[in-house]
C-alpha cells in the first residue's frame, strides 16, 4: 500500500534539518505526481429513540428508512451512505 505525503512537509522537513535544498530538489518535489485520494472520514453511530444518526455529517436514518425492515446495526454498515465515514468498530 502507498503511503500518502504532503510535498510541503517534505520540504519543509527537509529545510529544518539544514540539509541543502536548492530549487532543483524543489522542483522534483512538486514535479511528482499527486495520488488520486480523499481525506477519510471516521464517525460512529448515535442511536437515539429509534433512529441513528452519523457523528461525522449528522444525517439521520430512521427505522422506516432502514433497510427493508433490517434493523440498520444488524445490516453490517461500517459506513454512512450519506457521507461515507468509516464507522468506528465497538465501542
Amino acid at each position: 500500500m502507498d503511503d500518502f505525503i504532503r510535498r510541503q512537509s517534505v520540504i519543509d522537513s527537509i529545510q529544518f534539518m539544514e540539509v541543502p535544498c536548492d530549487s532543483r530538489v524543489t522542483e522534483i518535489i512538486n514535479a511528482l505526481p499527486a495520488a488520486d485520494a480523499k481525506p477519510v472520514r471516521r464517525g460512529k453511530w448515535i442511536f437515539e429513540h429509534g433512529d441513528m444518526m452519523c457523528s461525522a455529517c449528522k444525517y439521520t436514518y430512521s427505522d422506516e428508512m432502514l433497510l427493508m425492515g433490517r434493523e440498520f446495526d444488524d445490516a453490517g454498515f461500517d459506513f454512512c451512505p450519506h457521507c461515507g465515514a468509516e464507522m468506528s468498530k465497538g465501542d
